[in-house]
């Protein structure tokens, strides 16, 4: 792993050979101390420019946003049925404990 890190002075691409190397490492049951020496080496891997990163955290906002827009239309729909003072004080127990929206 050493040499490794003499030959490839760039982090990214470092990382890359790594984990090729980690794979190859299952055939020969070595991916623990694979692993080990990966860990010792303290690959600096900047997750924020990844790629897949940016891709799940897009996925995230737009299920959080869709989630919050459902919550919306059920609310407007609950104000719309309130015909009583009770179920308006139901309504307002449900707005103070968010908690009870989240999936």
């Amino acid at each position: 792993m050493s040499r490794l890190k003499e030959l490839v002075p760039e982090e990214t691409l470092r990382g890359k050979y790594i984990k090729q190397v980690e794979v190859l490492s299952q055939l020969r049951d070595l991916q623990d101390e694979v692993c080990k020496e990966a860990e010792a080496m303290a690959i600096m891997y900047d997750m924020e420019r990844d790629v897949r990163f940016k891709q799940g955290l897009a996925e995230g906002q737009r299920k959080g946003l869709l989630g919050g827009i459902e919550l919306g239309l059920e609310l407007v729909d609950m104000v719309r049925a309130l015909d009583s003072i009770d179920k308006l004080e139901y309504l307002k127990n449900l707005i103070k404990r968010p908690t009870r929206w989240i999936s």
